[in-house]
């Protein structure tokens, strides 16, 4: 029966802290617009873009390798690709072990 009173307390709490950052949220002085009045657009920025990725290689773990370290993992190796302006990307990677 205790065990259950210290469940719902910390329920309880739990509950009142999203309600507090949910009132704070609340309260937030709104961000100014992006162009304001009497302003006109930016007419230099750019109306289309593109970004691309040539034999990109992303690692994480240690820096550079030095004697006793683990080298570093690549999360990517060599990705080439390219989006133009208003593609949406997703990405699915499949992971093979170097055995198979």
């Amino acid at each position: 029966m205790i065990q259950w009173g210290m469940r719902q307390s910390a329920e309880m709490e739990n509950l009142m802290t999203s309600v507090e950052r949910i009132l704070e949220y609340g309260r937030l002085e709104s961000e100014a617009p992006l162009v304001k009045d009497g302003e006109e657009e930016l007419k230099e920025w750019p109306r289309e873009g593109r970004v691309a990725f040539d034999r990109v290689t992303l690692s994480y773990g240690v820096g550079e390798e030095e004697e006793g370290d683990e080298k570093a993992v690549a999360a990517l190796r060599e990705v080439t690709f390219e989006t133009r302006a208003a593609e949406k990307v997703s990405g699915i990677f499949l992971f093979l072990s170097s055995s198979l």
